[in-house]
């Protein structure tokens, strides 16, 4: 090529890929090449001294007019620079509202007139935020009474990290106070509260403090005095899974009892107990008031999701996430 062997003929450094684009009906040349970029002002000479020559070798070039558009080529960079002068685009992939689904390799794919280069980078997505779990659930007791409360995040362990617990009374902080109300750690993570003499109905709220995010779950204690003669729903126990009966401690009127279900176990033993498992699905039940007397209603069990509506469930996750569904539909 006759304009390659002209340019090469030159000094400029770099020089690569010299290459006629098209040629138009009026005998417009329309052409490109690499060299260094130092070297774009000595380009555009080695082009003026060629028109002023009027010629390549057997080609005749009327001077007319020529233009020139610089690019930088498209360099791949790592993940660690942060600021780079010779790009001129930049494309940033943003995901917003991370979930599981999200992690996986990603690759980046670039392109010019002289190459095409590709880079994956590995994304993992890790349970940060801790996962509270309070026990009771719901509570109603007789004034004076003793409760002890226990918050746990059942990802602490597999989080590798130790969260943080802290109370507040009313949306307030308190002082740990052994004649009222005190709590301390337990081990291998989570904190007790113990609340003596109880006098009045209170929210108490755990706070749960991880390395990247902080999450709190509150707990009303509900106080029942005999002197004003309260109306109750009195205990109570309604069909649970597997053979199991849900049971209902006494509640006052006008208050929703919550339960915890867990999958797989026969009877309510691992209620109480199994407080680091992941709990199976949260029942509610409303005391409600009827005329002069408090009724129990039906048991709501429309947060609970068996174990395949909940693989339902993730798989349209996936699907919205633009999986390919051949990746889980088993």
């Amino acid at each position: 090529m006759k304009l390659g062997k002209y340019l090469g003929a030159s000094d400029l450094d770099k020089l690569a890929n010299v290459r006629v684009l098209n040629i138009t009906n009026f005998g417009d040349v329309r052409f490109q090449f690499v060299c260094s970029k130092q070297d774009g002002s000595k380009a555009r000479d080695v082009f003026n001294k060629l028109v002023e020559r009027g010629k390549l070798q057997h080609f005749v070039l009327v001077t007319t007019k020529m233009s020139f558009k610089q690019h930088s080529s498209l360099v791949l960079k790592g993940t660690s620079t942060t600021n780079v002068d010779s790009l001129e685009r930049v494309s940033s992939l943003h995901i917003d509202s991370v979930v599981r689904g999200d992690a996986g390799v990603y690759s980046c794919h670039l392109g010019d007139w002289t190459s095409q280069q590709c880079r994956p980078v590995g994304v993992s997505v890790s349970e940060s935020a801790p996962d509270v779990y309070l026990d009771p659930l719901s509570l109603t007791v007789e004034v004076g009474s003793r409760v002890q409360l226990k918050c746990v995040a059942l990802n602490e362990l597999r989080a590798a990290q130790k969260f943080g617990y802290s109370w507040t009374k009313n949306k307030k902080l308190f002082r740990n106070d052994p004649a009222h109300e005190i709590w301390e750690e337990l081990s291998p993570g989570g904190s007790l509260l113990t609340v003596l003499n109880i006098q009045d109905t209170s929210t108490y709220t755990c706070h749960v403090h991880g390395a990247f995010a902080s999450v709190a779950k509150s707990l009303t204690i509900y106080v029942r005095r005999p002197s004003l003669h309260p109306l109750t729903c009195l205990p109570d126990s309604t069909p649970g899974n597997v053979g199991s009966q849900i049971p209902w401690p006494e509640t006052l009127s006008d208050v929703t009892a919550i339960q915890d279900v867990y999958y797989g176990t026969l009877g309510n033993s691992a209620l109480n107990r199994q407080v680091k498992q992941r709990p199976g699905c949260l029942v509610t039940r409303r005391c409600s008031l009827v005329g002069t007397r408090a009724e129990w209603r039906l048991p709501d069990f429309s947060k609970c999701a068996t174990p395949a509506m909940l693989k339902i469930r993730n798989n349209l996750e996936k699907l919205s996430l633009n999986f390919k569904p051949s990746f889980f539909f088993k």
